[in-house]
């Protein structure tokens, strides 16, 4: 390479072969980023398998509440952002959004149901059955490991808590 004085600027082998090194990883890295984001996608064989990527071709979900009755909903994870809707605790537990035994399984079902992606395009991320759905949250249960679930008198309002549920969501709009 030749400096403003005609001077050539050489740079020792090991320290070429390094930086050619880090230029091939840094290309790798940076053209793989659209693989990473598709594993997600890539690991979802349930839309194929029950054919939702076909279903998808007639609806999306769009103008339909879907109620889930569940351990409750983390609403402002990316893939659920704008489509979950708040609604009661019937487990009258304490327990509070953020806690460690709060809407665990209750967001992973969310997703299999209305995640709508996140990123540029919706591209990254869950697709569920519905990603146009609305979800009314409805807790009924706890997460599994909740301290709780060893107390009888806590378990044994569990049923009383599903039936208030079931028609709480239909009170409120729920068709499926």
């Amino acid at each position: 390479m030749e400096g403003k004085k005609g001077v050539r600027l050489r740079f020792p082998r090991p320290i070429r072969a390094v930086a050619v090194i880090g230029v091939t990883v840094a290309w790798a890295a940076l053209g793989s980023v659209p693989a990473l984001a598709d594993q997600v996608r890539n690991q979802e064989y349930w839309l194929k398998t029950l054919h939702v990527t076909q279903a998808q071709k007639t609806t999306l979900g769009s103008g339909v509440t879907v109620a889930l009755l569940d351990t409750g909903v983390i609403p402002n994870q990316p893939d659920l952002t704008g489509s979950v809707l708040p609604g009661r605790d019937f487990t009258q537990s304490g327990e509070k959004p953020g806690g460690p035994f709060y809407g665990n399984h209750g967001t992973a079902m969310a997703s299999l149901i209305v995640g709508h992606g996140h990123g540029k395009g919706h591209a990254a991320g869950m697709v569920g059955v519905a990603p146009r759905a609305r979800l009314l949250s409805v807790r009924v249960g706890v997460d599994g490991g909740d301290p709780l679930l060893s107390e009888s008198s806590f378990t044994a309002g569990l049923p009383a808590a599903i039936a208030a549920g079931i028609r709480y969501a239909v009170n409120n709009g729920a068709q499926v």
